[in-house]
């Protein structure tokens, strides 16, 4: 089902994403001016189609209000939130036969069950690209330090934390450590292999900017000078940094001085 295709509806959906509202909130807070404030025509359309999609959850809320008497009174209300279910459809369409499973939507729900990050969603014009986005910082980046883990894996821990029923139940501490760590890690494997499925990054251009390109002279310049480096070493780094640096051009030798 096509979602999310216009300004129109990514400005109404926020309002649906980021916390529990309802029609009339939202109108009154995009069309403060519009003469039919308490549903406006766009506002009550999407929302239509949404909740025909099965795209809303609801929640009651107590609301404090006033009586014309001054007496304050309490109100039940039923607000909505989006769900995540938009995008796994979206994601369904793209991946085909490489679809999320059971166990990685429900991981997917318990990443964006928090409200600062559906905030930094909704810095995005787009919902759909502001998820993939998202789901691209924490799947597919890294620090600058190889010892660091994804920032996804650290969402998958929480999710197995809260959800152990997803993993086999070991009496021994030192078994359910391993056990832990393994499904842990196969859920982050997972997921980076279907997230960068649903990208628009592709890996054979970024290889063929790194080593075919005009800047392939530069891959592989040494930071620093290891202090464990030999003298032989060090005469073959700075060797090569000279004939990038002062010629700008590719040395005919690797790293480490072999022709």
């Amino acid at each position: 089902m096509d979602s999310m295709k216009t300004e129109v509806e990514n400005n109404i959906a926020k309002k649906f994403f980021i916390d529990y509202s309802n029609t009339t909130n939202v109108s009154k807070e995009l069309y403060p001016y519009a003469l039919f404030k308490k549903n406006h025509r766009s506002v009550s359309r999407y929302f239509s189609i949404w909740n025909k999609a099965g795209y809303l959850e609801n929640k009651r809320i107590s609301k404090s209000k006033i009586n014309k008497k001054g007496k304050k009174y309490s109100q039940l209300i039923t607000t909505y939130r989006l769900k995540l279910d938009f995008y796994l459809d979206y994601a369904k369409e793209r991946l085909g036969k490489e679809n999320f499973n059971y166990v990685e939507k429900k991981i997917l729900n318990y990443i964006f069950s928090f409200k600062d990050i559906r905030e930094i969603i909704c810095q995005y014009d787009n919902l759909i690209e502001g998820i993939t986005a998202f789901l691209e910082r924490i799947f597919l980046s890294r620090s600058n330090s190889e010892f660091d883990e994804i920032l996804g894996l650290q969402f998958i821990k929480g999710f197995f934390v809260r959800n152990k029923r997803f993993m086999k139940k070991c009496e021994d501490l030192e078994k359910q450590f391993e056990e832990f760590w393994k499904v842990s890690i196969k859920y982050a494997d997972d997921l980076l292999y279907k997230i960068n499925l649903l990208t628009k990054f592709d890996d054979k251009k970024y290889q063929k900017i790194m080593f075919e390109s005009p800047i392939s002279k530069y891959y592989n310049l040494p930071f620093v000078i290891d202090k464990g480096t030999t003298e032989k070493g060090k005469e073959e780094l700075l060797k090569r940094f000279s004939i990038v640096f002062y010629e700008d051009r590719k040395p005919n030798i690797t790293p480490w001085g072999t022709s």
